[in-house]
């Protein structure tokens, strides 16, 4: 795979556009283009044809929203900028996935859950590389810095689930009374 993994070029500029609109940087704070978050989401779309085929779907709409006025002209001819939807401004894009998201779009949903998922995660995933947004966070990750050492691995080891939240869901067996 390339990559872009299952994406063209093309698809792929509009996509990563998307991503990075999803979870801005602002302020100074990292978003989903110092997180990497783009590579998630691709990594989410290996063997799943359909959800390459809504990306798909979804990257022709909002560049025809793009070249359809939907939005303020995009970037002029030799400003530097891509043109269509990676090409216009934050803002232009906002107003485009905001159009889209009011539609229902069920790819959109899929992209915006995928993006925090890459943004949020664990780094292992994929994702968050760096740990960018949990530093942003002040968050010392899910062992709290000191790793997955006793007693944590003992509990989970050795104490039941607490009842209704058994790995399928299904309530867990309770400890007996002492």
């Amino acid at each position: 795979m390339s990559p872009a993994g299952p994406l063209e070029p093309a698809v792929l500029a509009t996509i990563t556009a998307a991503v990075e609109r999803i979870i801005p940087s602002d302020d100074g704070l990292p978003g989903a283009r110092e997180a990497r978050t783009i590579d998630f989401v691709v990594g989410e779309l290996d063997g799943a044809p359909a959800r390459v085929a809504a990306l798909v779907e979804l990257a022709l709409a909002l560049e025809e929203a793009a070249e359809a006025g939907d939005a303020p002209a995009p970037a002029a001819a030799g400003s530097g900028r891509p043109g269509g939807f990676a090409g216009l401004t934050g803002e232009q894009q906002d107003a485009i996935l905001l159009a889209v998201e009011a539609d229902g779009s069920p790819a959109l949903a899929w992209l915006v859950e995928t993006t925090m998922e890459g943004f949020y995660g664990d780094p292992r995933h994929g994702g968050n590389v760096g740990g960018v947004s949990w530093e942003a966070l002040g968050f010392p990750g899910p062992t709290g810095g000191s790793g997955y050492e006793p007693p944590f691995g003992w509990y989970d080891a050795n104490e039941p689930n607490l009842p209704g939240l058994g790995p399928d869901g299904s309530t867990a067996p309770t400890r007996p009374a002492r």
